[in-house]
């Protein structure tokens, strides 16, 4: 019997905490929300977290065919389309942030008032136009045909060869360090050798190391999406832990160095920094609000770990890093959120060091190791690799090599200067 008063009075208690916690949430969410409402939205940066999708994924046989090319650059120059539904994720983060800032931006489509920043690829500059789409449906005046709720909107790119902001990764130095990482700090768990291992021998896929895996992890992942069965092989690891753990993994094998910082993450920051210093001294364009970065899970994991943020899973299509600049009483904040994309869900990120609103000047002294003063000469050029050098092995030569790019890119740029 006492057992019994027990276990309810047990329940009770449970109870009485769960509501208790659920009336300080609501409380603490209330609080942020007068909080916000105290400062005044001044301009919006958003990093689009764009999968890699596979080049050539509508072939005819319902199975599975894995690229015999597991490269990032392989992928993002050939890839020419993305599937049905994940343009309909990437449509919904414009129409998230439509119903998230739009008293802020204001129903009008004016010139400059948002710039879409993509890569020279097909991939990106979709996946802008889609959240452009969604962003900038047109009202009155600006509704041109009864039944087409779209408008035009322009996106700019920056040539590869010279996209540090969003292509940092494509440069020689990054690839220097990365096989530098690869060949002599490459420590994998027992578990993580034997998944590599499994790969190779089961599925006959050249796979040498995590980065190669997190490839085909996409891959699997698009196969989902544009309905591909899976051979028997691959249900032995997919859906699997073992397998995004390398996967993972291969992110923080990106993110080892400074100078893989400051190319994959810190230009960007840079960046977003820049265009927000101009709007504090009002030397931006005075009708921009938002600026957006069509890019990729690589972007997004190199901005994360400048951020000291840990990547848990892959972004789902339509996820989206969002830095929101506010003024008040002078002084000027950054909040960050990140959005879930497919769930919905909008998640504020508190940086170690700062508030969950944190002062300019804080943040930038945050990240300065990783902002890079010179980009364009830090990178070096375009990806370039001398006869018998693989996607896994360490560049002969790579320091003569780098410097020689670094002459002939910085060579270009003066030419450019004098015609």
């Amino acid at each position: 019997m006492l057992s019994t008063v027990e276990g309810v009075s047990g329940r009770r208690s449970t109870t009485m905490t769960g509501a208790a916690l659920l009336r300080c949430l609501l409380l603490a969410s209330l609080a942020l929300t007068l909080v916000a409402a105290k400062k005044e939205l001044k301009l919006l940066h958003v990093l689009s977290a764009n999968k890699f999708y596979v080049p050539d994924y509508d072939y005819p046989t319902a199975e599975l065919q894995v690229p015999s090319n597991l490269t990032y650059k392989y992928f993002i120059e050939n890839a020419l389309d993305v599937p049905n539904s994940v343009k309909m994720h990437l449509y919904n983060l414009g129409v998230h942030l439509r119903n998230m800032y739009g008293d802020y931006l204001g129903s009008i489509y004016v010139d400059e008032i948002i710039r879409m920043q993509t890569t020279e690829y097909p991939a990106s500059i979709i996946a802008g136009e889609l959240i452009n789409a969604g962003l900038w449906p047109p009202v009155e005046p600006q509704i041109w045909k009864d039944d087409l709720p779209w408008q035009p909107v322009p996106f700019v790119y920056t040539p590869a060869i010279e996209d540090t902001v969003l292509l940092g990764s494509l440069c020689s130095n990054f690839e220097y360090e990365t096989h530098k990482i690869l060949k002599n700090h490459l420590n994998l768990t027992t578990q993580q050798t034997e998944v590599i291992d499994y790969i190779r021998t089961k599925g006959h896929v050249k796979v040498k190391n995590p980065i190669h895996v997190s490839l085909l992890y996409l891959v699997l992942q698009n196969s989902i999406e544009i309905n591909k069965r899976h051979p028997d092989w691959v249900k032995q690891i997919f859906p699997g832990d073992a397998l995004l753990n390398v996967t993972l993994t291969a992110y923080e094998l990106l993110s080892k160095t400074t100078v893989q910082k400051r190319l994959n993450g810190g230009s960007l920051l840079k960046h977003i920094i820049k265009e927000s210093k101009e709007r504090i001294k009002g030397t931006l364009h005075h009708s921009r609000k938002i600026n957006v970065f069509s890019g990729d899970d690589r972007n997004l994991a190199g901005v994360l770990s400048i951020l000291n943020i840990s990547m848990f899973d892959l972004p789902s299509p339509g996820a989206a890093l969002i830095f929101e600049l506010f003024e008040e009483d002078g002084n000027h904040f950054f909040k960050i959120n990140y959005y879930t994309g497919s769930s919905n869900d909008t998640i504020p990120y508190k940086l170690e060091g700062c508030d969950l609103f944190c002062p300019v000047e804080n943040f930038t002294d945050l990240v300065a190791d990783y902002l890079p003063e010179n980009e364009l000469s830090l990178c070096g050029s375009l990806v370039y690799k001398p006869p018998g050098m693989d996607d896994d092995s360490e560049p002969d030569g790579a320091s003569t090599l780098s410097a020689s790019l670094t002459f002939f890119s910085v060579f270009v740029v003066y030419l450019g200067t004098k015609i």
